[in-house]
């Protein structure tokens, strides 16, 4: 007789059999959705695992596998399709807004030509107004195919443009101003609701401590 401690050692393969086979559910998912990755030959021993498990014959598991295989073909078609429709309305979204940014800039624009030709420009101490006004007048002649002007010209249209173009870097500068300071308020918003919220923790936490 052999030993009790080595019998009770030697395990059983049945169990080990049963465990090792593969959940049919699962199995079934990664044929539906993940076939695709594999060669022919894992898809094939898939298969007819599948057909083993679910007790199929040949014809019965070709003509499952011909339904699957048609339902995720138009599955992926309508995936497809939507991902098409939503990237044209994203894109129509865009264009919509990007004409409504034109139009807008334009009617400021007409403002800033109007307002250009009746006030004078104050005087640009800040270097950085003055290059980014060289750069504004620079692109408003390149645009308008006109030469561009010295600022010492005493000629009307050179005079009218870079009055233009002068206060389109202070409008600029402007802009970027009150960006910061309104980045500024969100940014003390937050600090005091995470001041609050700390707060309020600090408080439960005493009374907890005080009910101990």
């Amino acid at each position: 007789m052999g030993d009790p401690a080595e019998e009770k050692k030697q395990p059983c393969n049945a169990r080990i059999d049963e465990l090792a086979k593969p959940n049919k559910r699962l199995l079934l998912d990664l044929w539906q959705n993940h076939a695709y990755h594999f060669p022919e030959e894992r898809k094939e021993a898939i298969r007819l695992l599948l057909q083993e498990m679910f007790a199929m014959t040949p014809e019965e598991t070709q003509k499952y596998f011909e339904e699957i295989s048609e339902i995720i073909k138009t599955l992926a078609a309508r995936e497809k399709m939507k991902k098409k429709l939503v990237r044209k309305y994203h894109m129509k979204v865009r264009e919509v807004e990007r004409r409504r940014a034109l139009n807008k800039f334009r009617k400021i624009f007409i403002q800033l030509l109007t307002y250009a030709s009746k006030n004078p420009v104050p005087p640009l101490v800040s270097p950085r107004l003055r290059s980014m006004s060289d750069l504004i007048l620079f692109q408003i002649c390149d645009l308008r195919g006109i030469v561009l002007p010295e600022r010492s010209d005493n000629d009307k249209q050179a005079q009218f443009l870079c009055n233009i173009a002068d206060w389109v870097s202070i409008a600029i500068e402007y802009i970027y101003y009150e960006i910061h300071v309104q980045k500024n308020r969100e940014l003390e918003i937050i600090e005091e609701q995470v001041d609050a919220e700390k707060n309020l923790d600090a408080n439960k936490k005493s009374k907890k401590r005080g009910k101990m």
